[in-house]
């Protein structure tokens, strides 16, 4: 398996289990030094830190549904692909109501991202575009903020 098919899932799984193994050898190496109580709350901490990085991942889902979000590691993996360079647009949800895009003109983008769905470039105003579809308009929220364009679609664009 090359680095390019590890999934960032796996990737963070690999990274709490060196953070394990490291918290484990503080915790045995503080049984062989003078002062070993500092060396265990140092060990513990980073243990306790590990099993919440856990719970986060497993649990995650969950987590934001209650609070709001779909997936609240969304947004940091989104940005992760906007600057390797793999998207230019990427969908916050499943049913891509919420995108973020790259620094830069990236209408352009969501203009081809609409229109793979059948979508088709109306107007633009201030911060918002209109699209239209037969009989449908489906308008587009943008923002910039931190770096980034964040759209909010007032519909699912299917």
């Amino acid at each position: 398996m090359s680095a390019t098919n590890i999934s960032g899932v796996v990737w963070i799984l690999m990274i709490i289990g060196a953070v394990v193994l490291a918290a484990g050898a503080v915790v045995s190496l503080s049984r062989r030094r003078s002062n070993p109580v500092a060396w265990k709350r140092i060990g513990w901490t980073a243990l306790s830190a590990a099993a919440f990085a856990v719970a986060f991942v497993q649990y995650g889902p969950f987590i934001g549904r209650a609070v709001g979000m779909e997936y609240p590691l969304s947004v940091p993996k989104a940005l992760i692909a906007l600057e390797t360079g793999k998207a230019r647009l990427v969908p916050l949800t499943s049913d891509a109501v919420k995108l973020v895009g790259r620094r830069g003109p990236t209408e352009r983008e969501l203009t081809v991202f609409l229109s793979e769905r059948g979508w088709q470039f109306k107007e633009k105003t201030d911060n918002e575009f209109t699209y239209r579809k037969e009989d449908a308009v489906l308008t587009v929220h943008s923002r910039f903020r931190r770096g980034y364009w964040w759209y909010d679609l007032d519909r699912a664009p299917k």
